[in-house]
């Protein structure tokens, strides 16, 4: 099953301004740290800026100073150095912005990465589902984080569904600043309610979640490949899905709803990138599709088992021929690839007769094409 990945998402996530009478150097060292992204900067900085906290506990900001320093040392190195810092914060009143959930995640990760068991993944837990109404920080992202990759190693029976509901819950709100992060765990959440029930909601919401995707890249002029990587998941799961349930039937009306906003998203996306100005020096491609389509062979031992799934390929046009083939996305697991691949092979570009415009590029990236392997 899919790890999520713990990304550098700092500026997306809640971290609390430190600014009080504990010195100013402390201050200044740990703010400069936080901004240079140097892991081992931060890392002393924040060890730092703990003991100055804990030296002047009637400072009104001791508390956030002490926090931010334990979260970071928590996430960044481990939680081994802050047993004092947690120990502090226990005996101080609560005191905005550290709420009491908050101090309780804190405690419950730190004894959790301390010593793994039972008992400490439901403290974890616990604490993850108390703070689940406060801003996502960069320790409750770790945290959910680290115990779904826990879950899905099958190191504890605790339900892995409900845990990657309740984080993709928890982060909606920094989803538009996160947009990787956040679709990891809505993604995996989908899936698994799948898995689980068999439901046609997995596929109204991994549906949303795919149009989601490609509404945040239509509005950047590059997108990042891990952004790539999980929309082409998404959408993989959402077509397999499809796949699924056209081949046992009962959601036709909704695999049909889903159709026509695909496709009116598809238009409306196409018509936004082909109005936006194109990069100085760069023409807009010349319009052209393959020159036949595609029909892959149902593996027979797959479709004997009842077997469905999805394939997204990639490939680069130069000049119309297309290079560069890969596999982008393929679930449920890898056993469609080869078929897929095999029905692009003697298959080229083929651009229209009539351009609309005089001048366009005739070699270009990162064409998809979809295979959707369905029982009929």
């Amino acid at each position: 099953m899919k790890r999520v990945t713990l990304a550098a998402v700092m500026a997306a996530l809640t971290c609390m301004n430190v600014s009080a009478e504990i010195p100013q150097t402390s201050l200044k060292h740990f703010n400069d740290a936080i901004a240079s992204g140097d892991e081992a900067r931060i890392v002393e900085a924040s060890t730092v800026l703990a003991a100055a906290a804990i030296a002047n506990p009637d400072d009104p900001q001791s508390v956030t100073a002490a926090f931010e320093a334990a979260s970071q040392l928590c996430v960044r190195a481990d939680c081994t150095g802050t047993r004092t810092i947690i120990a502090f914060l226990g005996q101080q009143p609560e005191a905005a912005p550290v709420s009491v959930n908050q101090r309780n995640l804190l405690s419950a990760y730190a004894g959790w990465t301390a010593k793994p068991d039972k008992t400490s993944h439901t403290a974890l837990l616990s604490a993850l589902k108390g703070a689940g109404g406060d801003a996502p920080t960069l320790l409750s992202l770790t945290a959910y984080t680290r115990v779904l990759n826990a879950l899905t190693a099958g190191s504890f029976s605790t339900s892995l569904l409900e845990t990657a509901q309740n984080g993709a819950s928890h982060l909606k709100p920094a989803r538009d600043a996160m947009p990787v992060e956040w679709a990891r765990f809505q993604l995996l959440a989908h899936t698994l309610d799948f898995r689980k029930s068999r439901k046609v909601r997995a596929l109204t919401g991994l549906h949303e979640l795919d149009m989601w995707l490609r509404d945040v890249q239509s509005n950047l002029e590059d997108t990042p490949e891990p952004l790539k990587q999980v929309s082409y998941e998404a959408g993989a799961w959402s077509n397999a899905i499809s796949a699924y349930f056209q081949s046992v039937g009962g959601a036709e009306r909704e695999i049909a709803a889903i159709d026509v906003e695909s496709r009116r998203q598809y238009e409306a996306t196409k018509a936004k990138k082909e109005s936006a100005d194109q990069p100085d020096g760069d023409l807009p491609t010349c319009k052209g599709t393959l020159s036949a389509a595609p029909r892959p062979n149902y593996p027979s031992d797959l479709e004997l088992r009842g077997y469905v799934g999805a394939v997204l390929v990639g490939f680069d046009v130069a000049d119309g021929m297309l290079v560069n083939m890969r596999v982008v996305a393929a679930v449920p697991d890898q056993q469609f690839e080869a078929a897929a691949l095999k029905a692009m092979k003697g298959l080229h570009w083929a651009f229209e007769a009539e351009q609309s415009i005089t001048e366009c590029r005739r070699s270009f990236e990162s064409v998809v094409i979809p295979f959707n392997f369905v029982l009929r």
